[in-house]
C-alpha cells in the first residue's frame, strides 16, 4: 500500500511551481515514511543471543550446583541459594519476556504509539 501511494505520488506531473514544490515535498515525506517502515521491519526480528543466554544459563547452574555442594549444611544457606537462584531464573525470564514488548505475558501498551501515529497523521 505504501509503495503504490509512493509511486502515484511520483507519476504526478505538476503544472506550476508551487504544485512541484507540493509534491517534491510529498516525496521526501513519503521516503521518510518508507525508511521508518525498514527501520521498524528490521527491529521486529530477536535481539536476544540464544547461545550466549544458553551459556549463561548453564554457567549459573553450575554456579549454584558447586556452590550447594561446598557450602554447609543448614537451612540459611539453602534458602540463600534458593533465593539467589529464583532472582537469576527471574532476571533471565524478564531477559526473554521484554525482547519482544508486543507480545508475551507481560505487554506494554500500545497507546503510546497510537498517539504517535496520530500526531503524525495530523501534521
Amino acid at each position: 500500500m505504501l509503495v503504490g501511494i509512493d509511486m502515484a505520488i511520483r507519476k504526478l506531473e505538476p503544472a506550476d511551481r508551487y504544485r512541484q514544490r507540493v509534491a517534491q515535498s510529498l516525496e521526501a515525506r513519503m521516503a521518510e515514511v518508507l525508511q521508518g517502515r525498514r527501520h521498524v521491519i528490521e527491529a521486529v526480528r530477536d535481539t536476544i543471543s540464544w547461545p550466549l543466554l544458553a551459556a549463561t544459563t548453564g554457567w549459573l547452574t553450575i554456579f549454584f550446583g558447586v556452590f550447594g555442594l561446598i557450602a554447609p549444611r543448614n537451612a540459611v544457606v539453602h534458602v540463600t541459594i534458593l533465593l539467589c537462584a529464583i532472582s537469576f531464573a527471574s532476571t533471565l525470564y524478564f531477559i526473554v519476556e521484554f525482547d519482544n514488548p508486543i507480545e508475551g505475558q507481560i505487554r506494554a501498551s500500545s497507546a503510546p504509539v497510537r498517539d504517535a501515529l496520530r500526531h503524525i497523521d495530523a501534521s
